[in-house]
């Protein structure tokens, strides 16, 4: 692996219908990749997670009315799905650790700790109008 390309990691995500349609919806409007987005979205995440925890409001405000919104984020219910390991999608490294029973592995990896089915919809901004 080259230097620069250690600087990277590679994800591999399932969007809900609602994340994948906003995805859509700003590809259209910004003209950027996804992968653009993806680093936008994490980053500004990160940010608005650092100054609440830090004790800040995040506010919106019109700029024509001044009508303002309290901007809150909504904290993952407990017992979230397991951490899946990387994806092994038949190119790069991962291709070559590639063992019988992936499919089984999957289904168990995208249950919940005590065996509920997961990939629940985590609320959040987007619930917020």
């Amino acid at each position: 692996m080259t230097a620069e390309a250690a600087q990277f990691e590679r994800i591999t995500i399932f969007l809900i219908p609602k994340a994948r349609d906003d995805l859509q919806r700003l590809q259209e409007r910004t003209n950027l990749s996804r992968t653009d987005l993806a680093n936008r979205a994490i980053t500004l995440y990160e940010f608005v997670d650092a100054q609440l925890r830090a004790g800040n409001e995040m506010i919106t405000r019109h700029s024509q009315t001044g009508k303002t919104k309290l901007v809150k984020l909504i904290d993952a219910p407990a017992g979230q799905a397991v951490r899946a390991g990387p994806a092994l999608a038949g190119r790069g490294q991962a291709a070559r650790h590639r063992r019988p029973g992936r499919l089984g592995r999957l289904r168990r990896q995208l249950h919940l700790r005590d065996g509920a089915p997961g990939l629940q919809p985590v609320s959040g901004l987007a619930a917020q109008r």
